[in-house]
């Protein structure tokens, strides 16, 4: 077996019993290709009842969420998510004029800032839209008052795609290609086929799966709206291991976040794992614009830490939300990797420190 960390994915965690995984929200739901696909059904659902002019975004997200909203000329404005005192501060003007209020808790850790804001704008009649892709599996998978809630489960899992709706209201016709992308998911499914065989110690050339799942990409770039998810990938969903999926995620967080907690270089984004917690990634802030290069160390000890997320031309920033793009590095800790792993991942942090 190869040894790495980090990438993209290449098994799925799955049980023989199924798991009704999203049936304690008690909410209409719809399955959907990825997350972008299920934006963009859930602002033309919202559309096809009322007006949608203006939408206020977090400053910090990732462009494919921005896409949507420009695919279906809305009027976008955003709100500043920047780092202050090495905190992440999310500043909403409640008297700012919009629709639709869209909301993402950060790698799965409940953020009490943006559910005050949310109490706020409801009143005011107010569209609430959580993107809950980070906080799916934490206890609180989104605000209560959210009208529409939307997660992608590709970045949990080996899922070649799948994403979910949940809505209190009923969800118009869910998508007007009921099959997936089949050129998008036969790409992927090679790539972690190959990627298996890589990691399982066959001569495999990295550079091909990883050129797949480049293309894989830029296929759904252009032409993710209006697809389901297909009936074999909503099967895997509905079979997850979710149990492990949590367990291994809070075990491994929590061990980074306790041995890290002292580095002097870098800043925890959340300093603890608490029990109803079920982190995406653990985000640090790396000091000295040290980043990059200690990302670039990373990779040569074989540990892949993604960036979020890459600045795009739709963005829109100053030098202060800039600051968030520039500094975060997403540390790993999902269910393929133990307690050892997490150690290399520390281990190397301090060995890049202190060879400065």
């Amino acid at each position: 077996m190869k040894k790495e960390i980090g990438s993209e994915f290449w098994t799925v965690e799955q049980t023989v019993e199924k798991q009704r995984l999203f049936n304690a929200f008690k909410r209409n739901k719809c399955f959907f290709l990825s997350g972008r696909t299920a934006l963009d059904f859930l602002i033309k659902n919202i559309k096809a009842k009322k007006p949608i002019k203006k939408a206020y975004l977090p400053s910090y997200c990732c462009y494919s969420m921005i896409q949507p909203f420009l695919d279906n000329d809305i009027q976008l404005i955003f709100y500043d998510v920047l780092l202050e005192e090495n905190k992440l501060m999310i500043k909403v003007d409640p008297n700012e004029e919009f629709d639709l209020f869209y909301s993402i808790q950060y790698f799965g850790f409940n953020d009490e800032q943006l559910n005050e804001f949310v109490k706020k704008v409801k009143p005011q009649g107010k569209l609430i839209v959580e993107d809950a892709t980070h906080s799916l599996f934490t206890a609180k998978a989104f605000h209560t008052e959210a009208d529409y809630a939307f997660a992608s489960l590709r970045k949990w899992t080996g899922l070649p795609g799948g994403a979910v709706v949940w809505s209190n209201e009923t969800l118009c016709d869910p998508a007007s290609k009921i099959d997936p992308n089949k050129a998008y998911i036969k790409k992927r499914e090679a790539a972690y086929r190959l990627k298996r065989r890589y990691i399982e110690g066959e001569p495999i050339e990295k550079n091909i799966f990883l050129t797949l799942f480049d293309e894989a990409e830029q296929i759904l770039d252009k032409d993710y709206r209006g697809y389901g998810c297909g009936q074999e990938i909503k099967e895997q969903i509905e079979h997850l291991n979710i149990a492990k999926i949590k367990k291994k995620r809070q075990e491994n967080a929590a061990f980074l976040c306790e041995k890290l907690r002292f580095c002097k270089d870098i800043e925890l984004l959340y300093k603890a794992v608490k029990q109803d917690t079920c982190p995406l990634f653990v985000p640090i802030i790396v000091k000295k614009h040290q980043r990059d290069p200690l990302r670039a160390f990373l990779i040569q000890q074989n540990i892949y830490c993604p960036i979020h997320w890459p600045i795009s031309s739709v963005h829109q920033l100053n030098a202060a939300t800039e600051e968030v793009y520039q500094n975060m590095l997403s540390l790993v800790c999902d269910q393929r990797y133990d307690t050892e792993d997490m150690t290399s991942i520390v281990d190397a942090i301090i060995q890049f420190f202190e060879r400065k």
